[in-house]
């Protein structure tokens, strides 16, 4: 019996810490976004997180569609991909991992795993994680 409350208890508070989904953006970190000049890509649903560390955002719409829109609301900022990943970021290209941690930065990519983990639509695959390290408290 006393396993049994100790994991609907643990399971509670599991499920508190997990973002419902279409969950607002808490008005902490929509003030950074609007600090940091970060727009949220239209439709986007808020999952998790603060810009300081990286907010994680989802979409249905596809990686490229998502790109498209950053690189045509932010003209100036590179485009890195040679990692592994593709990065977008507020610096000179060419940057390495470390230099685009230290930008306002971003990255988009297919995350099948979303839809379960912040009980979202199954097509809501596409994760854009963005990070501006100047917002740290």
């Amino acid at each position: 019996m006393c396993k049994k409350v100790v994991l609907f208890v643990l399971a509670g508070v599991f499920l508190m810490t997990v973002p419902v989904m279409g969950a607002d953006i808490p008005a902490k970190v929509k003030d950074a976004l609007v600090k940091a000049d970060l727009r949220v890509y239209p439709g986007a649903v808020y999952c998790t997180g603060s810009l300081d560390i990286g907010v994680r955002l989802a979409t249905s719409d596809s990686p490229e569609k998502v790109r498209a829109w950053y690189q045509e609301n932010y003209p100036k900022w590179s485009v890195q991909d040679k990692y592994g990943a593709w990065w977008f970021y507020d610096g000179p290209p060419n940057l390495g991992p470390g230099g685009i941690m230290s930008t306002r930065n971003m990255t988009v990519q297919t995350n099948k795993q979303l839809p379960g983990w912040h009980s979202l639509p199954a097509d809501m695959t596409t994760e854009i994680l963005m990070a501006s390290p100047e917002q740290a408290e």
